[in-house]
């Protein structure tokens, strides 16, 4: 099927029939339109020469989506303009942002091992915020967890005996023998296409991870040492029996005082002082096994104790598979630990149980650990065996994949789904370290690009983050080619390059990573960008968007999910985008599909989900999302995720803090007016917060006060006051709102255009002659000469260290925040319905310190411009932390002495 064009030149102004024929449907439109032969002729590209690559639709005929072919493909490839230089009709569109939420996960067994940033875990423990480790070794964050749900699942087996159970839609990124390439496969293709050729070879292999990178601990005993005594050591003692005078001087120089020496036979038995006491805090006597700190401390600290357990029991092999190395051992539970620790450091270790035989004696079960190893990366610190060692021969191995040698079915299986905060989306599982893993949509696109575009000498570029994002829609592309009869023929792929060329137009695909040097030069006709949200700046964007200008119709198409919405280059150009979609006429260039939930829409209405979601009902599980939404109504990080990856609204670092539905419950006995209920409380103990804010601005006070025991509610109080002015600035906002909570008396209105701080003090010292104000914590911002009034005005002094002035840090707030937060979800923070305490946890947003995921504050709004406030739960976390601090110091017998506000 040939198209044919008809420009054909008019005397008159207006442009002339457009004339495009495809399949005998012929365009008789005129000046700017929709074009529907060339849309029909890009629909059957995808149709009748592309094919799926993954899941239950592999290998079958690609079949657009009807949103995917009505909403993108369709007014994107059809949409046509006059060209009145070229004198012919070029597409409308040189540039396109698609954004959709993501719909991809990897599926495992709850109870599959996981080593994260603060130790070993289960996939079923792991909460967004954590940490675990991508391909390449590092720790990347976890940035959504997916509810527990039940899949048909699979025992995927190695060749180094290492075993994962996975659903049957987990992504894995393989190496696929048969048909030479890396790609992305589910459990089940794998299941079912395990073996190829007539032979019944193994096809599938995944890459041997990097090593595991991981900070240096603290340890009781140095690495190297420890390891030779696991491996030599006598196992009640602080002795060591060895040949090699180069141990012994390990231990020395570790600060290990060498005491008696005995002679056994060849070697040499040697006491240490200072060594027994470390020994037995480490559990290790008469119990040889590799404690978990060692196991997950750093890759250099990890791999001196792999040289000290080597150079005890360890050996390396001559013979036609150098260099082999051995560990033997008679003790399963060191086995086991040398194996994930090998495992950590990058190698590929198969283990292999036999019987310890000695002069014809059966002496009980040992184990054999080998692997491949270079003199250049030696596991020895003995020279003599590290000399036995060939250097690397510069080229790959097979030892740095790892045949799947299993698909097992067993059953349906609890799984959990996670994605991470990485350009490979690939994070390590299980303690063998198995590297585990909306792209066709793009790879199809720039396939026609290439090809059926009609553009001679084509050059399509494929740009991301680096070259494994780029290179995760190339595979797509590449196995499409593969699988298609007709570009099979058509086409050469050069996986090495990651280019696939077209010889009949001389055009070509390859993939152009943002860390690559020299991205200028180009002249491109396609390009197709996949996760802009996550490009650290414009640099790449710009190089290639400039350089579009020699061709005829060129075409960039972004693809992405909402991500940061700070100040950076993917939310600047989200924003962009919106602009353009609400008045395209700022850009007519520019096509626009933005699938993002509105802030202000009900998240947990299912009738919302659909607008992020147009494949839900389709390959996207509605009853997962209803899984995935009642977790996260119960928990703001996971709510703080599924905006984000579900219904792809656009977060800040800052989530929302409180479900105010918690709140709600928690709110004890309704107060009309906090007059009476003051009155109620009189007499209690107190702890009071402090927040001065700005002068022009709300200004609040919290007082809390426990009840009788542990287990009693504690009733919470505040004072607020607010200029006039600022009454009438909040007002504009929300309608009056302000001036009716201070008719009613929650919020002090004082004269004028800034706080009365005389006011202030009298209203907290009138609290101090109805409470017994035990302590109280301030913002240090708040100013000295005002807190040492307050605190005589309670009949404290402030030198006392009754009253705690310090700036609200991450390490200050969050101990106070945990505290209120697990008060609200026991229904023991009767706030008493305060409606502008309401107010500010409703719109408290919560940011984690970036150097601890754990340690959170709230996200202070702009008060020149924010309509938010929130005042009442910064003075509700200090007095929280007063009340914490008066606990540690003793002043008050309670439970919390020991466990601080824990709620079961």
């Amino acid at each position: 099927m040939a198209a044919t064009r008809r420009n054909v030149t008019s005397t008159r102004r207006q442009p002339p029939v457009c004339g495009y024929t495809w399949d005998d449907l012929e365009c008789e439109e005129r000046g700017e339109h929709w074009c529907a032969p060339r849309a029909v002729k890009v629909i059957g590209f995808f149709r009748d020469i592309l094919v799926h690559t993954k899941g239950r639709w592999a290998r079958k005929p690609f079949r657009l989506e009807q949103w995917q072919a009505d909403d993108i493909v369709s007014p994107l490839f059809g949409t046509v303009r006059w060209d009145a230089d070229l004198k012919l009709y070029v597409r409308r569109y040189t540039i396109a942002f698609i954004e959709i939420s993501r719909k991809n996960g990897k599926a495992l067994d709850v109870d599959t091992p996981i080593l994260a940033g603060h130790g070993w875990t289960t996939m079923g423990e792991l909460l967004p915020g954590d940490r675990v480790h991508a391909a390449d070794g590092s720790l990347v964050r976890v940035q959504w967890v997916s509810s527990r749900h039940t899949r048909p699942s699979y025992r995927v087996s190695f060749a180094d005996g290492a075993q994962i159970t996975a659903a049957d839609d987990h992504k894995w990124l393989v190496n696929d023998r048969r048909a030479g390439c890396a790609r992305v496969a589910t459990t089940a293709e794998i299941a079912e296409t395990l073996h190829y050729g007539g032979r019944g070879d193994r096809r599938y292999t995944v890459d041997v991870p990097d090593p595991v990178r991981r900070p240096d601990v603290s340890l009781p005993i140095d690495p190297y040492v420890l390891g030779a005594w696991l491996g030599d050591g006598t196992a009640s003692r602080g002795e060591i029996t060895t040949p090699d005078p180069e141990v012994i001087d390990a231990f020395t120089a570790a600060g290990y005082e060498p005491t008696y020496a005995y002679r056994n036979s060849a070697a040499v038995t040697r006491g240490f002082r200072g060594l027994m006491v470390p020994l037995r805090t480490l559990g290790v006597l008469n119990n040889k096994h590799i404690p978990d700190a060692y196991l997950t401390a750093s890759e250099e600290q990890r791999m001196s104790l792999l040289r000290g357990l080597m150079d005890a029991d360890g050996c390396a092999m001559i013979g036609p598979r150098v260099p082999r190395v051995e560990f033997c051992t008679t003790t399963r539970a060191l086995a086991d630990g040398v194996l994930i620790l090998a495992r950590s450091l990058g190698f590929k270790v198969t283990s292999r149980e036999s019987r310890a035989m000695l002069n014809g004696r059966d002496c009980g079960p040992r184990w054999r650990l080998c692997w491949t190893a270079w003199r250049d990366r030696s596991p020895f610190g003995l020279a003599r065996k590290t000399n036995r060692l060939n250097s690397h021969p510069g080229k790959a191995t097979r030892s740095r994949t790892n045949a799947i040698v299993a698909v097992e079915p067993v059953g349906q299986r609890e799984v959990v789904c996670i994605a991470v905060d990485h350009p490979s989306h690939v994070f390590l599982a299980g303690q063998s370290f198995t590297p585990t893993h909306n792209s066709e949509l793009l790879a199809g696109i720039a396939l026609y690009l290439l090809v059926a575009d009609d553009e001679e000498g084509a050059e399509i570029y494929g740009c991301a983050l680096d070259r494994d994002q780029a290179g995760k829609v190339f595979l797509v592309a590449e196995r499409m080619v593969l699988l298609s009869a007709v570009l099979r023929k058509r086409l050469k792929i050069y996986k090495q390059a990651k280019r696939i060329i077209d010889e009949h137009t001389g055009s070509f695909y390859e993939i152009v990573p943002a860390d690559h040097e020299g991205n200028l030069g180009h002249d491109p006709h396609g390009i197709v960008f996949d996760e802009l949200e996550v490009q650290k700046d414009d640099s790449l964007w710009t190089a290639m968007r400039t350089a579009m200008g020699s061709r005829t119709q060129p075409l960039m198409v972004a693809a992405g999910t909402a991500g940061d919405a700070g100040h950076n280059f993917g939310a600047d150009q989200h924003a962009e985008a919106e602009r353009v979609a609400e008045d395209p006429e700022r850009a007519p260039h520019t096509f626009t599909y933005l699938r993002n939930t509105p802030k202000d829409a009900d998240p947990w209405d299912e009738a919302n989900w659909y607008h992020a979601n147009p494949a839900l009902g389709s390959f996207l599980s509605l009853q997962a999302l209803r899984e995935e939404a009642v977790e996260a109504r119960n928990d703001p990080a996971k709510e703080h995720s599924f905006r984000q990856y579900r219904l792809n609204q656009w977060q800040t670092g800052a989530h929302r803090w409180m479900p105010m539905h918690l709140w709600q419950a928690s709110c004890g006995n309704m107060w009309l007016n906090p007059v009476d209920g003051r009155r109620e409380l009189a007499g209690r103990v107190a702890y009071g917060g402090l927040d001065l804010a700005a002068k022009f601005d709300l200004t609040a006070w919290c007082l809390i006060l426990p009840g009788d025991d542990d287990e009693s509610p504690v009733d919470v109080l505040w004072r607020f006051w607010l200029p006039e002015n600022g009454v009438v600035k909040l007002d504009r906002y929300h309608d009056g709102l302000f001036s009716r909570w201070a008719q009613q008396g929650w919020i002090t209105v004082t004269d004028g255009d800034v706080v009365d701080y005389d006011r202030v003090t009298d209203d907290i010292a009138d609290d101090g002659d109805h409470f017994v104000v035990a302590a109280v914590d301030a913002d240090e911002w708040s100013m000295w000469p005002v807190i040492n009034r307050i605190a005589l005005g309670c009949g404290l002094d402030s030198r006392s260290g009754a009253v705690t002035a310090y700036r609200n840090t991450f390490d200050r707030m969050s101990p106070g925040l945990d505290d209120v937060m697990a008060l609200v979800r026991s229904e023991r923070f009767h706030h008493h319905g305060n409606p502008v305490a309401r107010f500010c946890f409703d719109a408290c947003q919560v940011k984690a310190a970036p150097f601890d995921a754990n340690l959170h504050r709230p996200d202070k709004p702009d008060r020149s411009a924010a309509r938010e406030r929130i005042d009442a739960v910064a003075t509700a976390a200090m007095a929280a932390n007063a009340w914490r601090a008066a606990l540690d110091n003793g002043k008050l017998t309670s439970a919390y002495e020991d466990h601080g506000l824990v709620i079961a």
